[in-house]
C-alpha cells in the first residue's frame, strides 16, 4: 500500500483520496460513449449527458466508499495489500464517518438522477436502480461480489454496457418528443450499436479490474477474498485480460464496419498493444 503519513493528511485530503480521483476517467468514458453516438445521430441533448455524467460519477464515488468501509472492517485491507491508499485501514477517516459518506452519497445519486428517470420513465427507473445496487453490492452485504469472482462481471455492465446505452436511450427519448415518464421502452431508442458502443469502456473497465485483482492475489487468498485469479490462477485471468482488451478494439471496427459510423472511429485502434500490459511475473 502507498504509504501515508496519517498526522499529515487533512479531512479534505483524506475525503479526496478516498474517492479515488484517478479511477474517474473510469465513470466518465460510458457516459462520453453513449453522448458520442447521440452526437453521431444528432440527437445530442447537453442537460441530459450533464445528468446522467453527475449521477453515474456519485454512483461510482458510493461503490468506492462502500468498498473502502467494508473491505476495511472486514480485515481484508491489510498494510501489506498494494496499490492505492485505503482512508478507512489506513487511519484517515473514521470507519463511522466513512459509512454516514456512503448513504449521503446515495442519497445525492438519487437526486441526480431524477431528471433522468423523469425523461426516461420506468426504463431508466429500472437501469438506475440495478446500476446502484450492483455497485453497492460490489463490495458490501449481503452479496459481496468482488469476494466470490462476480467483481468482474459487475463492473463489466455498471462502467460500461448499460450506462452507455442508457445515456443514449435518454436523448433519443427526449429527441422522439416522447412524454414524460414512459412506462415502456419507445421503439427506436435503444439500438443495438449503443451496446456494440458500450462495449469498449466495459472492457477497458473491467481489464483494469482484473490487473488489480491478479496484483492482490496472494493478499486476497490470505483474506478468504474469491476473486478470479484466486479462484483460476493467473494464466486464466491473462486470457479474461486479452479478451477484454480486444472488445475495446473491437467495438469501434464493428461500429465502423456494420452499424456506418465514420472512419475517425477507428482512431483507437492506431493505439493498439503489440504486446501484453500484464508483467511478465503474472
Amino acid at each position: 500500500m502507498e504509504t501515508t503519513d496519517v498526522d499529515k493528511v487533512s479531512r479534505t485530503k483524506a475525503w479526496l483520496l478516498a474517492t479515488r480521483p484517478m479511477t474517474v476517467p473510469v465513470g466518465v468514458s460510458p457516459i462520453l460513449v453513449g453522448a458520442g453516438l447521440a452526437v453521431h445521430e444528432g440527437i445530442f441533448v447537453l442537460e441530459l449527458a450533464v445528468a446522467s455524467l453527475v449521477a453515474m460519477l456519485l454512483n461510482q464515488q458510493g461503490t468506492h466508499f462502500v468498498n473502502d468501509y467494508y473491505d476495511a472492517i472486514r480485515g481484508i485491507d491489510t498494510d501489506d495489500r498494494e496499490g492505492f491508499t485505503r482512508v478507512t485501514q489506513a487511519g484517515l477517516l473514521p470507519a463511522e464517518h466513512v459509512k454516514q459518506g456512503i448513504w449521503v452519497v446515495y442519497a445525492l445519486t438519487f437526486i441526480a438522477g431524477i431528471y433522468p428517470v423523469y425523461v426516461g420513465g420506468v426504463p431508466m427507473l429500472v437501469t438506475g436502480v440495478f446500476l446502484a445496487v450492483t455497485g453497492f453490492l460490489y463490495a458490501g452485504p449481503p452479496v459481496y461480489y468482488a469476494d466470490n469472482g462476480l467483481g468482474d462481471l459487475a463492473i463489466f455492465w455498471v462502467f460500461g454496457v448499460f450506462p452507455a446505452g442508457a445515456t443514449y436511450y435518454l436523448m433519443a427519448v427526449k429527441s422522439a418528443g416522447v412524454g414524460a415518464f414512459p412506462v415502456e421502452i419507445p421503439a427506436g431508442t435503444v439500438p443495438m450499436e449503443a451496446f456494440v458502443a458500450g462495449l469498449a469502456p466495459a472492457g477497458l473497465a473491467t481489464a483494469m479490474m482484473i490487473i488489480n485483482n491478479m496484483r492482490d492475489r496472494e493478499t486476497d487468498m490470505e483474506a478468504g477474498k474469491r476473486t478470479m485469479p484466486v479462484r483460476f490462477g493467473y494464466g486464466f485471468s491473462r486470457a479474461e485480460f486479452v479478451a477484454m482488451l480486444g472488445l475495446v478494439y473491437l467495438a469501434p471496427v464493428v461500429l465502423w464496419a456494420n452499424y456506418g459510423s465514420e472512419i475517425w472511429v477507428l482512431l483507437p485502434s492506431r493505439r493498439f498493444p503489440t504486446r501484453s500490459a500484464l508483467p511478465d511475473r503474472c
